[in-house]
């Protein structure tokens, strides 16, 4: 089934969490996706509409580029961009047990 909805991105204290910015046939939304959810992380997916390029990952990012994850905080957002990068941000912030990431020598 299409996890994806085109739903407006919210910047109010109200939004998500979590939301991963992305679309259905992308492999590196689909790697992150796979992590949130082994992880039993909540979090919404926003369709990577020309409007939310436009109004969000080009002024936030710098370029047109998914997946993006955005995590907010309350007034605080954070934007992160490159599946590894997110997948290393989030074991950052909720450690888990088993490794996800190879360790380094």
């Amino acid at each position: 089934p299409n996890t994806f909805r085109s739903v407006d991105f919210q910047l109010s204290s109200m939004a998500p969490a979590l939301q991963l910015i992305g679309c259905e046939h992308s492999y590196f939304t689909g790697k992150v996706r796979a992590y949130l959810r082994w992880k039993g992380m909540a979090f919404a997916e926003v369709l990577a509409s020309s409007e939310v390029y436009r109004k969000i990952i080009l002024p936030k990012v710098g370029w047109p580029v998914i997946p993006v994850l955005v995590i907010n905080s309350g007034k605080h957002r954070r934007y992160i961009q490159d599946s590894s990068d997110i997948i290393e941000v989030l074991e950052e912030l909720h450690p888990s047990t088993v490794g996800v990431l190879p360790s380094i020598p």
